[in-house]
């Protein structure tokens, strides 16, 4: 690395830490610079694996946090069982009677977008996986 101006006083200051270490020999305080930025490239890498896990260890904690989150909204709807089944009937494709579903039900599942309906037709809404989800680890 070689530097346009070089800085005296760094390596005036470097050469008495290396003299105090009992370093003198011009080679021994190269080696000793060399092995000194070795060992800080080193930390560095542990360090920018310690970051890549932190990253990692936040996706588990936003998972999580959205994943309570979810379960006291999904906690407020009235009859899991019947919702289950009504998903279970709507995932394969099976008929089903909407008079036989509580209105009550059937708009909290609608409001949470566990159901949504398109063109007249109810399907599984945008937060159903996560009910499911929810359902499973509840």
């Amino acid at each position: 690395m070689k530097s346009k101006k070089l800085n005296l006083n760094i390596v005036n200051q470097f050469i008495e830490i290396c003299v105090e270490k009992n370093i003198c020999a011009p080679d021994q305080i190269l080696s000793e610079a060399q092995k000194q930025i070795s060992e800080i490239d080193l930390e560095m890498f542990k360090i920018l694996k310690l970051k890549n896990k932190k990253l990692e260890l936040l996706e588990v904690v936003n998972f999580f946090s959205e994943f309570k989150e979810n379960q006291n909204k999904f906690f407020m709807i009235k009859n899991h069982k019947v919702t289950q089944e009504i998903c279970e009937k709507i995932k394969s494709n099976k008929d089903f009677n909407i008079k036989n579903i509580d209105p009550v039900l059937l708009n909290q599942l609608i409001e949470y977008k566990i159901l949504s309906i398109e063109n007249n037709k109810i399907i599984l809404g945008n937060e159903y996986e996560k009910y499911e989800l929810s359902a499973k680890n509840g």
